[in-house]
């Protein structure tokens, strides 16, 4: 596993340096990668002036997509995190900017497609790949 958190964990660290993003959410956060906790689907966390966003592949096994579309909404709402730590409409409002944003840029695509090459490789599904969703499904939503 260590191999696959390395793969997501590259993914985390190239969204919170793509300029597009890094400009809509904070500076401040400077490190990535993976969180292992059944109760979080990911952590926007800081410690001695130092913030990290962190997912959480684990549990999520339905399909390629679903994990993808589910590591793509974690990873949306905890960069919102950067800049507002707590749930309000500030924070939904930079959830809708940043998701805009990647779609605007192809991100959204790009890192969702990454996600399911990731599980694709270590789940050994014959699935075909899809293309990522705008919509997402309450089931989808991990928060």
């Amino acid at each position: 596993d260590h191999e696959k958190f390395s793969k997501i964990a590259s993914i985390v660290y190239d969204a919170i340096y793509e300029p597009h993003i890094r400009d809509t959410f904070s500076t401040t956060v400077s490190t990535a990668g993976v969180i292992i906790d059944d109760s979080h689907g990911g952590v926007c966390l800081t410690l001695g002036g130092v913030t990290g966003i962190y997912l959480n592949p684990i549990s999520i096994h339905r399909n390629a997509n679903h994990f993808a579309n589910r590591m793509m909404e974690i990873l949306i709402h905890e960069l919102a995190h950067g800049k507002f730590p707590s749930h309000s409409d500030l924070f939904f409002n930079q959830m809708a900017i940043i998701r805009d944003i990647m779609w605007r840029y192809d991100l959204y695509e790009k890192w969702h497609g990454k996600f399911m090459e990731i599980y694709l490789q270590y789940n050994n599904d014959e699935e075909e790949v899809v293309e990522p969703s705008s919509t997402k499904d309450d089931d989808e939503i991990p928060f």
